[in-house]
């Protein structure tokens, strides 16, 4: 295993200069660097003063490299200042959209004709993280709602036609794009969700607001749970 010894000792430095609770983590090619601050002091404070203890110290340091951590995201506040936010938790656990790769589309896409006859707002998020380990890490979320002509509670209750892009009913779907095929999953009369709109500001063209809604796939009885979610986003027409 061929190790960045100077990326070794970053991380040492910073976790010699920092007494937070809370792991550092830095990375080299294929191999990680993550330790726990109050367990690292407490050992370097001991192996200072051993000749014995310092080889043992500077063995759990290298072994402790080859794994990466990769922390649970926050979920951002529920702003109403176009500050372009999104989360929401996905069978309990944070699912903040990001996309790793610069060569697709913006992890938040959001858009909303005011002047269309059926006042169609969607928002699209996607999640593409570098833990491929991760049951979430290619997923999305798509909420289409119907007749938004002001702040309030709109119901995702009607039966899921995606295909009709900027007509489609208003509904919301979950999808695991990988691994290939991809799986949706989506609410419907007998699994309803909400949107509520907290800001719609047509002139400068922010909305914002909150939702959660449990969607399930067509063909079996599986589904999944988005809680707490929330979005404070700049809209295109």
């Amino acid at each position: 295993m061929q190790l960045n010894i100077a990326a070794i000792w970053l991380c040492i430095d910073i976790r010699f200069n920092s007494f937070e609770d809370k792991y550092v983590t830095s990375s080299h090619g294929s191999y990680g660097f993550c330790f726990h601050i109050p367990n690292l002091l407490t050992m370097a404070a001991t192996a200072r003063h051993s000749r014995f203890l310092l080889p043992i110290f500077i063995t759990t340091l290298l072994v402790g490299c080859g794994k990466e951590y990769f922390p649970e995201p926050q979920l951002p506040a529920a702003t109403q200042t176009g500050a372009q936010t999104a989360g929401c938790k996905v069978n309990g656990t944070n699912w903040v959209p990001v996309n790793v790769d610069l060569f697709t589309s913006p992890p938040i896409v959001a858009h909303y004709n005011g002047d269309s006859e059926n006042h169609q707002f969607t928002l699209d998020l996607s999640y593409s993280s570098a833990d491929k380990d991760s049951p979430l890490y290619d997923t999305s979320v798509h909420l289409s709602a119907l007749d938004v002509r002001a702040p309030g509670s709109y119901v995702l209750d009607q039966v899921a036609r995606p295909e009709l892009a900027n007509t489609a009913p208003s509904y919301a779907s979950f999808v695991y794009e990988a691994p290939s095929p991809s799986n949706s999953l989506f609410t419907g009369p007998q699994h309803p969700g909400q949107i509520v709109i907290t800001r719609l500001d047509t002139v400068a063209h922010v909305i914002s607001g909150t939702f959660e809604f449990t969607a399930q796939e067509r063909y079996s009885s599986a589904t999944v749970q988005v809680t707490e979610g929330r979005f404070d986003v700049k809209y295109k027409e």
